[in-house]
């Protein structure tokens, strides 16, 4: 069973939902851009992560366009990534953009994470990355 811990009011911005049954929080992002969005969809997921304590998190940008600005990224980094690794969360499944652009975008998300101390796994699909979350999370128990 899933929870949804934030969802854009805008159709196709972002969705984030925590998955009970393998202890996961996801993420759907559709824009990378998203000003609006950025910092609340953030802050409901650290909440998520302070609460739930999931090993890892898929961030889903298979079908994302656009980049990160460098702020936000910088923001990401100090606020979020430093609460995930506080709260337990040191794997990040991340579901590759198929955008050139968005893909190199996330390069710089996923080398900031990882100098937090987060361990990536770049997956193919959704389902290769439920099957990786459900691995880490009877791994962690």
């Amino acid at each position: 069973m899933s929870q949804v811990v934030y969802n854009s009011i805008k159709e196709n911005i972002v969705k984030a939902e925590y998955n009970e049954e393998i202890n996961c929080l996801i993420a759907k992002w559709y824009t990378m851009i998203a000003f609006e969005d950025l910092e609340p969809c953030y802050r409901a997921m650290a909440k998520t992560l302070q609460q739930f304590k999931p090993p890892c998190v898929i961030m889903d940008t298979s079908e994302a366009k656009n980049t990160i600005r460098t702020d936000d990224l910088e923001w990401i980094d100090t606020f979020y990534f430093t609460r995930a690794v506080h709260y337990g969360a040191k794997d990040l499944i991340v579901i590759p953009p198929t955008s050139a652009i968005t893909k190199e975008a996330m390069k710089d998300y996923m080398d900031t994470a990882e100098k937090q101390g987060i361990k990536i796994h770049i997956v193919e699909n959704y389902n290769d990355a439920l099957i990786k979350a459900k691995a880490i999370s009877e791994a962690n128990q």
